[in-house]
């Protein structure tokens, strides 16, 4: 997979909107394969209807607050996540914010965060040290092994079924 990196974009530069201190971003992307490491490095996809159930369980834990910087034990409590949603037709507000529907298609996962914290405001968003986010959690991980030709494959088979 190394020689294709560009096919696995892990995470996109979220949008901004100066005036109302918001960031938007797509937070999971169905079908999209994200590296990841831990004692080594792997590879782990979700479905629309996973996708779903995180974005639901999300909420439902309350977990609009829980912000960090890249995953360190530097957190905030004022960023919050104020919107939620699944991109779920062709006029979606994720395109309307300049997103692609090759890049975030029907069934992505997009979030909205307010920026309170002045200093993350003005030090990392507007100055773009930090140009996107990621959704942290634990997730039970079904492992399997497949080659390159078989995603491939698996990829061509999901074009033709969506393709009308």
């Amino acid at each position: 997979y190394k020689e294709n990196k560009q096919e696995f974009k892990e995470q996109f530069e979220f949008k901004k909107d100066e005036e109302k201190r918001m960031i938007y971003s797509p937070a999971l992307i169905h079908d999209r394969l994200i590296r990841r490491f831990d004692r080594e490095e792997y590879w782990v996809y979700f479905t629309k209807e996973t996708i779903e159930k995180i974005a639901h369980k999300f909420l439902m834990e309350k977990r609009v607050n829980y912000t960090n910087l890249e995953h360190t034990d530097k957190k905030f409590d004022d960023i919050y996540m104020v919107e939620s949603w699944i991109v779920s037709s062709e006029n979606d507000k994720a395109y309307s914010l300049g997103y692609t529907k090759k890049d975030v298609p029907i069934g992505s996962w997009m979030v909205g965060y307010k920026v309170k914290n002045e200093d993350v405001w003005e030090n990392q968003i507007k100055t773009g040290k930090v140009k996107g986010l990621s959704v942290e959690g634990e997730f039970e991980l079904i492992t399997q092994s497949f080659s390159k030709d078989e995603y491939i494959y698996n990829k061509i088979i999901n074009i033709l079924k969506n393709t009308k």
